[in-house]
């Protein structure tokens, strides 16, 4: 378990910086069983944050990554499933409910404890109920001058972290403090001769830094020109570019009343071709032949003959005098 917690640190909490609490391996209370590693972590900078990880191993590339995270403060219970037998299974109910099996109940008594640990030392209110857990666990914990050893850790640690980032003066700033203190021989005997001589530089270099800073205003002057002129640039660029978007506005609606009058030439076209095809029809059906109307007027209606001619020009004269226009046809037309 070192070696996982050494790794898992490593890959999983530096990067983040985040220091590894406490490490239990366990498995889903369900039918896949699924194993996964649940840790708990705290933030090294202050105010330290602790928090509730699963981590997996990944079938990609066999690292472990986080796939869920939890505050310590959104935890609402833990149900250690019962108080009087052992068991290996408990609950962290957050806005769901969690079932987990540890690898064994002394993984999960020690777990359980360090939660309550943690609640007890950062979660003023809203705390964490335990139940169903063996109050022999909760008592080790609130003994008088007892400090669990894993709490103490991130204390001593962070102590340490503050240690490592105190940096040692370099060799100039050593040679420049020595300098400065051979001169100021009389500054164990007398403090306030020490603290004038230091106002003095002090008002020295102040003194070189105004001086510094008002050679420094053609050069500020010069860049608010340049600055100016770039605004300058800008608006010109702007104005040009509200000038084509003004062009091509007009442009835009000279091409859409183009589309229009294609579309009422279009349909115009249209109506006028199905107009023609149907007065075309409608001429053919009024055409009756001349030798039609000469037989109606002069024909001989004694012979047999000159009777049935006489007929056909009758029916002929009847389907022209009935001839109409198909509604069908003048229904399709399109309208503007």
């Amino acid at each position: 378990m070192a070696a996982i917690r050494h790794t898992l640190q490593r890959d999983v909490f530096k990067g983040n910086d985040e220091r590894l609490v406490f490490v239990i391996h366990v498995t889903k209370a369900s039918k896949k069983k699924k194993s996964c590693f649940l840790c708990i972590a705290s933030s090294i900078e202050q105010p330290i944050n602790v928090a509730i990880y699963q981590v997996k191993k990944s079938e990609k590339d066999n690292r472990f990554k986080k796939r869920g995270n939890w505050r310590l403060r959104e935890l609402k219970t833990v149900d250690g499933k019962d108080a009087i037998k052992d068991t290996a299974e408990f609950d962290l109910h957050f806005d769901r409910v969690y079932k987990w099996v540890a690898s064994s109940v002394r993984d999960k008594n020690a777990f359980v404890s360090c939660l309550w640990k943690l609640s007890l030392r950062h979660l003023r209110q809203a705390r964490p109920n335990f139940r169903n857990v063996c109050n022999d666990i909760l008592e080790e914990s609130i003994l008088d001058g007892e400090v669990d050893p894993i709490i103490k850790t991130i204390d001593e640690e962070a102590t340490l972290d503050a240690e490592e980032n105190y940096q040692a003066l370099t060799e100039r700033e050593e040679t420049d403090l020595g300098r400065l203190l051979s001169q100021c021989e009389f500054a164990i005997g007398n403090a306030e001769a020490f603290t004038d001589r230091l106002s003095k530089d002090l008002s020295i270099l102040d003194g070189a830094n105004i001086h510094t800073i008002m050679a420094s205003e053609d050069q500020v002057q010069q860049l608010m020109d340049m600055i100016q002129v770039a605004i300058d640039e800008v608006t010109k660029i702007q104005t040009r570019l509200d000038g084509y978007d003004s062009k091509l506005k007009n442009v835009r609606e000279t091409v859409e009343k183009i589309e229009e009058k294609n579309i009422l030439i279009q349909v115009q076209n249209s109506n006028s071709m199905k107009l023609y095809e149907e007065l075309e029809t409608l001429v053919v059906h009024l055409d009756f032949r001349h030798e039609f109307q000469v037989m109606l007027l002069d024909g001989d209606l004694t012979n047999p003959e000159k009777v049935i001619e006489c007929g056909e020009a009758a029916q002929a004269l009847h389907d022209a005098i009935n001839a109409k226009c198909n509604p069908c046809n003048l229904g399709t037309l399109s309208t503007f």
